[in-house]
């Protein structure tokens, strides 16, 4: 399911579901930029209560650590664009341990992660 609208050069997504394998539900809001300086802020959910369905459609095999989990997810307000790939108030959940907590990547002005 999509609700959104244009914005300027992109989209204001109010909505963004998909169902996924593996029993898998992966939800979006916020502001696509399709500009020069294409990027993504907003939230990003994904939630799977079967976690080795998921993998298999990714990897095409399951790791025996994903096997033993009965539910995986993540959420995170998201900033997303060519230089930084920010998760700010990141929660992960997996099986029954739950991380909380920041992750940052960035890319150098010279290209090479």
């Amino acid at each position: 399911m999509v609700v959104a609208e244009p914005n300027g050069s992109g989209w204001k997504l109010d909505q963004v579901s998909v169902e996924l394998p593996g029993r898998t539900r992966v939800e979006a809001n916020g502001l696509l930029d399709l500009s020069a300086n294409r990027s993504f802020k907003g939230t990003l959910t994904a939630a799977s209560s079967q976690p080795s369905g998921l993998s298999s459609w990714l990897a095409g095999d399951i790791a025996p650590e994903i096997r033993s989990l009965n539910a995986l997810g993540f959420s995170a307000d998201v900033l997303i664009n060519d230089h930084v790939q920010q998760f700010d108030n990141l929660e992960l959940a997996a099986g029954g341990a739950i991380l909380k907590g920041r992750i940052e990547r960035q890319v150098p002005d010279n290209g090479d992660p």
